[in-house]
């Protein structure tokens, strides 16, 4: 879906407000929208490359400790006949696209049958078979899939060609797990 494939970069506390260095910043996060695997990750779930817009999302820098980071879209890329919201995560700062060295992400569709039903389409396979998200956690994020896909699709029509949302989202390492919700996007998913 595009998501977690454009470059995130933090400034350094002493260059926040080098005028040069923000800028500098801004410059390299917008490019990273054209890089090759973004291409590559769009036509894969299907998104058509004239519709692709950019923005840059500035946000403070979390001191807390993240278990886990991922990707949620509000539909299921693999069949359209199957409604599911789908859950790609990895392990705290690591890329849920980056498949180099042969890392495999966890993938979960979640369908919904009156409460989440998830289906683990895989683990990660940098811990072992171990679950990143446990049930409240996809609970969580299939609830706020779902009012955010409502708000923005159903009652916004906004964007008239988008037919899901697409949200960033970390797993904190807190009592309650909390889950932080880094932006969302309406997006047109092709299958």
């Amino acid at each position: 879906n595009g998501a977690g494939l454009y470059l995130s970069e933090a400034l350094p506390l002493d260059k926040c407000f080098d005028k040069d260095a923000i800028e500098d910043v801004i410059r390299r996060v917008w490019a990273s929208v054209w890089e090759t695997r973004g291409f590559v990750e769009r036509k894969l779930f299907g998104i058509v490359q004239k519709e692709v817009q950019a923005a840059i999302l500035v946000q403070p820098w979390f001191s807390r400790k993240v278990l886990a980071n991922g990707v949620g879209v509000s539909a299921n890329p693999f069949r359209k006949d199957f409604p599911a919201h789908f859950l790609n995560v990895s392990c705290a700062g690591k890329l849920v696209t980056d498949g180099s060295g042969g890392a495999t992400p966890e993938q979960i569709l979640v369908y919904d049958e009156g409460s989440p039903v998830p289906e683990v389409v895989s683990r990660s396979s940098e811990t072992g078979g171990k679950p990143l998200l446990i049930k409240q956690d996809i609970g969580n994020l299939f609830d706020a899939l779902m009012a955010l896909h409502n708000y923005y699709i159903h009652s916004r029509k906004k964007k008239p060609h988008a037919n899901c949302v697409d949200v960033e989202f970390l797993v904190m390492d807190t009592n309650e797990r909390d889950i932080l919700l880094l932006q969302c996007r309406p997006l047109n998913l092709v299958r």
